[in-house]
């Protein structure tokens, strides 16, 4: 059950990081957020894929995801 618990918040947060792609600043400082912005959306982006090339389930609580849950 706790590992269960850990994945829903790993997709939870995945989300969340998901939601920056759309998100832009207006005015002087918004040109360097929204830089920022896209800096941090790739990153998570990069990261992230290594969790869409993995060969078990990741939602199977009996499958060990424990090495890629601790590196996400």
């Amino acid at each position: 059950m706790c590992a269960h618990v850990g994945h829903q918040d790993m997709f939870q947060n995945a989300v969340e990081f998901m939601k920056l792609e759309k998100v832009e600043y207006a005015g002087i400082k918004g040109r360097m957020l929204s830089a920022q912005t896209v800096a941090i959306f790739d990153e998570f982006n990069e990261t992230y894929k290594a969790f869409q090339d993995v060969t078990y389930d990741a939602l199977d609580p009996q499958d060990t995801v424990t090495a890629h849950y601790i590196f996400f």
